[in-house]
């Protein structure tokens, strides 16, 4: 599973680690806190960034309809 989300801070990190993410995607090309960053790697959950909106990331990756 892959979040979409445009929150940055390092609590991404630990939701995404109690649910089982596999990575995060941080829309709306939001930058990321250094210390999120930092989490990510120590937990080896990957967090990318896109200038999409969510919807649009949704919609291309064609997540909407499951």
């Amino acid at each position: 599973d892959i979040w979409i989300t445009i929150q940055t801070h390092v609590n991404i990190i630990a939701v995404s680690t109690l649910v089982d993410m596999t990575a995060i995607i941080v829309a709306e090309n939001m930058e990321i806190d250094e210390e999120t960053i930092a989490k990510a790697n120590e937990v080896k959950i990957p967090v990318l960034r896109s200038k999409m909106s969510a919807y649009e990331l949704t919609s291309k990756l064609n997540l909407s309809g499951i």
